[in-house]
């Protein structure tokens, strides 16, 4: 039996073993890491002698986990989502702002589960459709929403398995 958990940059997993008496947590502060890959390593170690060996599976890439074509924007239209977000739940908010024709996420209030998203000055939103955007290629995706005017009002961010986390634009942007 297994579960494993992200939240911003932490990772967890926790495999046990009934059978065997025998279980493995793996708590991860970095988002690269890999608990799941790790607390398996711990148990093959462990528990080597008393396990089959693993049939080979054949790896079903899901729809959602395909990465999606970049789409390039024009000025004006990146214009549109320009401003600052925030987050009630997650009590932090974030500025979106243009450069080098992409759009930039970068922190607006220090504290919050993905405080440390945006800080890095090379990562952009990739544009994937209209109104969607991933963020590099941490599994992050914002989807804008709009208004009967079709002004943006705010985004919804998924990041792996939780999802729909709303932001509400504070402020429109004038860059």
């Amino acid at each position: 039996m297994s579960h494993g958990g992200s939240w911003g940059g932490y990772r967890a997993e926790l495999l046990r073993f009934p059978e065997q008496h025998f279980s493995v947590a793996c708590l991860c502060n970095l988002g690269s890491a890999s608990p799941s890959n790790r607390a398996h390593r711990v148990a093959d170690v462990y528990l080597a002698g008393m396990m089959k060996p693993k049939e080979e599976k054949k790896k079903e890439v899901k729809e959602d986990e395909r990465q999606k074509a970049e789409i390039r924007l024009a000025e004006e239209q990146l214009r549109d989502y320009l401003g600052n977000y925030s987050s009630d739940e997650l009590r932090v908010g974030y500025r979106i702002a243009a450069a080098e024709g992409k759009l930039k996420l970068t922190i607006e209030l220090s504290s919050g589960a993905f405080a440390s998203l945006g800080n890095t000055p090379q990562e952009y939103l990739r544009a994937t459709g209209t109104d969607e955007f991933e963020f590099s290629n941490a599994g992050i995706e914002i989807h804008f929403r709009r208004d009967a005017e079709h002004r943006v009002t705010g985004f919804t961010l998924d990041a792996g398995r939780t999802r729909g986390l709303t932001f509400v634009r504070t402020m429109a942007g004038k860059n």
